[in-house]
């Protein structure tokens, strides 16, 4: 499973436009079970989050500054309310996306759903023998090819994500080649994260400074080669880039105090998982911050107040000591800020259970 949260890639949109993204994972249900799966989703799992107990929420969060609904799982062309949750959503007024593995795109349920979508992005790992072996499936390649082909013949918008790795770094200039001879708008690399099964297939295998200094050269060698034609975008930011505009990820820096009117400034995603748990920046950040559980959203009780009020210093402290430490590793030049903060919110978690026993 792919995180698919993009910077404003549409230039039909106003470039001064701010992009707020609530990414839904409605689902684990997953038609394969990737070797890089940070939510270990798969065939055998069948919970999902209801839409009923969504719709409210996201009347919220559109009224209170975030503009794009972004759904992955799972895979999420086998969330069976899927087409429910886009309608709503468009009815509302947000950017829709999701990310998906291309490969149940044709049927007539499944085409429906596409109406309601502004950009699909299917997850791509490399060519046949990469692809495949890490999707553990042969074949996996050919259909998610038939995917891509499907969409660009009825003309929907659609991009590739590619998850990087040690071994696809070399692949990246043939990668998005590809992608613009199929036609995608986007080309999205995001750096392997090491949680779900990703944690255990990848243990021996940890992305290096090496690797992700490479591709973050041949990122930005690919901005220009497309530029105006595909946008390109590398989730990672370089250290001394963050340390000069860490609002890039999160509006922070000196005299600042959270507020419920700069809240989609300071916590520019929030993600939604299948039991409807609310948190901050990424899937996978600790319970410990949970905003709200969409499941007893109350419009009495304002979610972003509530937490701006009992966890918002305690947020900006994990935030804060996240820059302190990145500005002072000069060992790693890279930032995979996602990855980076989750493991931050999980680690203050536990010395928090420390102290508490």
């Amino acid at each position: 499973m792919d995180s698919c949260e993009t910077d404003g890639w549409d230039a039909g949109f106003n470039a001064d436009q701010k992009f707020n993204v609530i990414h839904i994972h409605p689902t684990r249900r997953c038609n394969l079970a990737c070797r890089h799966c940070y939510s270990t989703s798969g065939p055998g799992i069948r919970h999902e989050l209801a839409v009923g107990p969504l719709n409210p929420f996201l009347e919220y969060t559109f009224e209170n500054g975030f503009n794009i609904v972004s759904i992955s799982g799972g895979e999420p062309f086998l969330y069976g309310q899927l087409k429910d949750l886009l309608k709503a959503a468009k009815r509302i007024g947000y950017l829709t996306q999701v990310a998906t593995n291309g490969m149940l795109l044709k049927s007539a349920k499944n085409q429906e759903c596409l109406e309601y979508l502004d950009l699909i992005a299917v997850s791509l790992d490399g060519f046949a023998d990469q692809h495949d072996q890490i999707r553990c499936l042969n074949g996996a390649f050919e259909k998610t090819v038939q995917g891509i082909e499907f969409l660009k013949s009825i003309g929907k918008d659609f991009g590739i994500i590619h998850t990087v790795t040690n071994q696809s770094w070399p692949i990246l200039i043939r990668l998005a080649d590809f992608a613009f001879d199929k036609g995608a708008k986007l080309f999205q690399l995001h750096p392997l994260e090491y949680y779900g099964r990703a944690q255990n297939e990848f243990s021996t295998d940890r992305l290096t400074q090496e690797s992700l200094h490479r591709s973050f050269i041949l990122a930005r060698y690919l901005k220009a080669k497309y530029y105006g034609r595909m946008h390109v975008q590398f989730d990672v930011f370089h250290r001394d880039y963050l340390m000069d505009f860490p609002q890039a990820v999160s509006l922070y820096g000196k005299d600042f105090t959270i507020t419920k009117h700069n809240f989609p400034d300071f916590v520019k995603t929030i993600v939604v998982d299948e039991w409807g748990s609310v948190v901050p920046f990424s899937y996978g950040f600790s319970s410990e911050f949970e905003i709200c559980n969409v499941r007893d959203y109350n419009r009495a009780r304002d979610p972003f107040q509530h937490f701006v009020e009992t966890k918002g210093a305690a947020l900006y402290e994990l935030i804060e000591n996240c820059f302190r430490e990145i500005e002072g590793d000069e060992h790693h030049d890279i930032v995979a800020w996602t990855e980076f903060v989750v493991a931050r919110s999980l680690a203050a978690s536990s010395k928090l259970v420390e102290c508490l026993n």
